[in-house]
């Protein structure tokens, strides 16, 4: 029983040096990922014997991750706004292995996304998010963006309130400047 919670402590320990190299340097190797683990590569090997056996349990471990922060969160009993708020945080908290997803492009898994699915719908239906345009680009276009900015955020030394508070906004209102935000006068582009 020990061995196995090392293991597992082991193995959640390389996937995360994993997703922190893959997130900066996409074509990282075998060799680089194991040195950021502080492991030799044939430890790494053992654990995974190929790179997409290491992107499959990447694409795992951020699922079970977000699937797990998403319903954490309670989306279905607050209202929209808050929830897409509340979804933007859980997403960006799952941050690199977020990340290596979105550049491998993979797919999420559908149990993941129900719950971000289900939420723009009540959107739509109430009336405060847009319906002319599908469920199921809205819910690409979030995660996209919120990748997006995990990956320009965390390069800039932005935190994660202030990188979900970005993505949502950029969501909900695109890169159009707010009409009367005093904030931004006298910005190239008056």
């Amino acid at each position: 029983m020990a061995a196995v919670s090392r293991r597992a402590r082991s193995e959640r320990e390389i996937l995360s040096a994993a997703a922190r190299t893959l997130a900066d340097r996409p074509t990282a190797g075998m060799g680089e990922i194991a040195s950021a683990a502080g492991i030799a590569r044939g430890t790494l090997y053992r654990y995974f014997p190929t790179r997409e056996s290491l992107l499959q349990a990447l694409e795992a471990a951020a699922d079970e991750e977000a699937r797990q922060r998403l319903e954490e969160a309670n989306l279905d009993q607050v209202p929209v706004d808050e929830g897409l708020a509340r979804a933007t945080r859980a997403l960006v908290a799952v941050g690199e292995h977020f990340i290596v997803l979105l550049r491998e492009r993979r797919p999420p898994e559908p149990g993941f996304t129900a719950v971000l699915a289900a939420l723009l719908l009540r959107g739509q239906s109430g009336g405060q998010v847009r319906a002319d345009v599908p469920v199921d680009v809205l819910v690409e276009s979030l995660l996209v963006l919120v990748g997006v900015c995990v990956r320009a955020g965390r390069g800039a030394g932005t935190g994660s309130e202030d990188i979900s508070s970005i993505a949502l906004r950029l969501f909900l209102d695109g890169a159009r400047r707010p009409p009367s935000d005093p904030a931004l006068e006298g910005e190239v582009g008056d």
